[in-house]
């Protein structure tokens, strides 16, 4: 009998070991694997960004060269800003449909909201306008940009329908 009970105290022993050799590894081991794994794709990542800045270093420094040469202007053209009178306000849908005009677009609707006092001063105006390209409504911006009463631009909407596109504009006109 004492014999079996050494022996059953035995494998006890061993198996208490076990689980703490078991638990030691789970507790210990395995999160500082994990956490070298994690390591080393930093380092990994890491050295790929370290070759892509050395491929793009030559670039940079060109492109540097020919921005230490090139002369920028002292003084670009700004438009002068101001509100429109009422009258001018009156001629607004002209001026717009003469700027699309200039920019191959065609002035399909255009809409004012005089009756909301949203921002006293301004005027809300809605466009729709058609053309082939994205480059007119572009130019139609940046030739509106350079009109002194042209506030700011609200909303761009481009829909592209078989044959042209639409473009719906929202800006806001000062007036005074």
């Amino acid at each position: 009998m004492t014999n079996l009970r050494m022996i059953i105290q035995s494998f006890m022993y061993v198996f208490i070991c076990g689980v703490f050799i078991v638990g030691y590894t789970l507790v210990m081991i395995l999160p500082r694997y994990y956490s070298l794994n994690k390591l080393e794709l930093q380092v990994k990542q890491t050295k790929a960004d370290i070759e892509e800045q050395q491929i793009l270093l030559p670039l940079y420094i060109e492109v540097k060269k020919k921005l230490d040469q090139y002369v920028f202007p002292a003084n670009l053209p700004i438009p002068k800003t101001g509100p429109l009178s009422r009258e001018d306000t009156q001629k607004i849908a002209e001026a717009l449909k003469a700027i699309a005009k200039k920019c191959n677009l065609s002035l399909e609707k255009i809409s004012s909201d005089v009756g909301k006092e949203v921002n006293p001063g301004y005027l809300l105006v809605n466009m729709t306008m058609r053309g082939d390209l994205f480059f007119y409504i572009r130019d139609f911006l940046l030739r509106l940009n350079e009109e002194s009463y042209s506030n700011y631009l609200e909303k761009v909407q481009i829909e592209s329908i078989p044959g042209f596109k639409e473009f719906k504009l929202k800006i806001w006109i000062a007036q005074a």
